[in-house]
Order: C-alpha cells, then sequence, then structure tokens
C-alpha cells in the first residue's frame, strides 16, 4: 500500500509500530482529493499484478464518499486490467436526489460506464433457485408457480416471499427438500414486512402531490386505473394528474401506462396501473395516512 498511506493508517495493526509515526507524519495535512488519488494509485497498483474485479452491491444505499471513489476510479485514463461493478434498485435510484443518479447520468453520456438491465425471471429460474437451496427432493407441485405469481419475476421480491413463507412455517427446508405446511390453495400471501419496509420508505420520499396521486390510485379495486376516474377523487386536474403519473412511472417504476379505456362518448382515457401487486397493497396503507 505505498501508493495510498493515506488509506494504509486506517489499519495501525498492519503497521510496525517504528514505521507508524512516519507515516503520521507523511499524511499530515491530507486532504480528501489526495486520498481519493491514491486509492486510484493503490487499485491500479494491484491490477498491474493482476485482472482486479471491484464489487459494490446495493448502491441505492450508497454514501457520497462511495460515490467519489466511484466517480474518481471511473474517470482515470491510465490503461488498467481494472473493472468496477455496481448494482441497484432502478426504482431507488431514479429519485431526483439521490446521490448515484447524477454520476451515473454523467458516466453514461462520457460512456465511460455500460448499464445492463436485468429481466425479470421467469418462471423456470424460480424452480432452479428452489433447487438450489434444497436439491434433495422435488419441489411440491404448484410452489414455484405460486412463488413467481406473487413476486412476478423480482429477484427481492421472490426471496422476501420465499423468507415470508418459511418464516411463517408455510413451508420449510430440510434434508428431505422442499415441504409444505399447509395446503398450497389455504396460503394467503400478504406483503412480506421486509418488502412492505421498503416500499413505503419509496412512497414517503415523494411529494405531497405525488402521494395524493398515488392514494387516489389505491382507492380502485383493481391494479390498473383510469385517470380521469382517480382524479376526480382528488384537488387535481385530469391533465396534471396523468402528468404526475407519467413522472412516478419513469421516475420511481411505481407504475406503468396501460391500455387506454373507452369513455361512452368514445374517448380514449388514460389508464396506469401499479407496476407490481405488491406495491399497491403496501402502499394503500400508508397512502390512507397522508
Amino acid at each position: 500500500m505505498a501508493q495510498a498511506p493515506t488509506w494504509l493508517v486506517q489499519f495501525p495493526a498492519l503497521i510496525p509500530r517504528e514505521h507508524l509515526e512516519n507515516l503520521h507524519r507523511e499524511i499530515l495535512g491530507a486532504t480528501r482529493g489526495r486520498m481519493l488519488r491514491e486509492i486510484g494509485d493503490a487499485l491500479e497498483a494491484i491490477a498491474s499484478q493482476s485482472p482486479l474485479l471491484v464489487v459494490f452491491e446495493d448502491l441505492q444505499w450508497v454514501d457520497y464518499s462511495t460515490i467519489d471513489l466511484i466517480s474518481v476510479v471511473a474517470r482515470r485514463r491510465v490503461p488498467t486490467r481494472l473493472m468496477l461493478i455496481g448494482t441497484f434498485r432502478e426504482a431507488d435510484v431514479a429519485l431526483s436526489d439521490h446521490p448515484l443518479r447524477q454520476l451515473r447520468q454523467d458516466l453514461v453520456a462520457r460512456q465511460l460506464c455500460r448499464e445492463v438491465a436485468l429481466e425479470p425471471l421467469g418462471e423456470e429460474h424460480v424452480v432452479e433457485y428452489l433447487l438450489a437451496k434444497a436439491p434433495a427432493s422435488p419441489l411440491p407441485e404448484g410452489l414455484a408457480e405460486l412463488i413467481y405469481r406473487h413476486s412476478e419475476g423480482n429477484p427481492l421480491f421472490m426471496t422476501a416471499v420465499l423468507d415470508h413463507l418459511t418464516g411463517r412455517q408455510l413451508i420449510a427446508r430440510n434434508d428431505h427438500g422442499w415441504e409444505l405446511g399447509v395446503a398450497l390453495h389455504d396460503i394467503d400471501l400478504s406483503v412480506p414486512e421486509s418488502l412492505r419496509e421498503m416500499i413505503e420508505a419509496q412512497i414517503e420520499r415523494l411529494s405531497p402531490e405525488e402521494q395524493r396521486v398515488l392514494e387516489a390510485a389505491t382507492l380502485t379495486p383493481s391494479r390498473s386505473f383510469c385517470v380521469v376516474t382517480s382524479a376526480a377523487a382528488t384537488d387535481v386536474e385530469p391533465e396534471r394528474f396523468e402528468e404526475v403519473c407519467e413522472r412516478l412511472s419513469r421516475r420511481t417504476r411505481l407504475l406503468r401506462p396501460a391500455a387506454p379505456e373507452e369513455s361512452p362518448d368514445g374517448r380514449l382515457l388514460p389508464v396506469y396501473e401499479f407496476a407490481h401487486a405488491l406495491y399497491r397493497e403496501a402502499g394503500e396503507p400508508i397512502a390512507r395516512q397522508t
């Protein structure tokens, strides 16, 4: 770590006592910019010995220091065998005040990064996941279909639904594989608490107007809602209501456009729907509180 003394000093147990005092003198007055340059130099030095892959998971929770680190490393021009991979939930990063949003836009515009959008899982992928967790015997008939139906191919939702089922002892994993605690038709899946908290936090970050629109949308018993009909339950004009729905669709992915509805006089009325049934179920209680 000769390239990064400001970072090395953070690990005093790795430094011989006779060198520690000299190191402290060397980094006296070190700036944030120096620390960022040094970690870039250190990563390049490591990559010069062998290819280096650095993975940042769950960047929807990223702090500004990590944003600065990614930015500095991504903009370095020295050829090196170094790759950074970052994963994040699109719905969270799309929010206007998210620290990753501006960096992402800038790096994409400058062709300094490449985005890979993951497709939803299919039911066959749910089967593979369950068998990987408990490969001892065939799956109970209908279990994978149940989990897929409630998760709709969202990997995060799939694992949350599975944890929810096992936590309530509706299914169990043992040496013999997966076993049902009750018949599948007796399982009434509610929104897993972990997902409810995540979705509620996302809704709470929306503007008051956006929350009013979502509240009106949850009044419809189905997953989809007509803009004109739902707007009538608010103080928002239909045109403005549609603008907010479009913004929520583009920025948060909570909603998405659906097939228009024909009015009695032949007009086509805009319709939106919740992007996932769990969004509506989890969003309904918090929308009622706003």
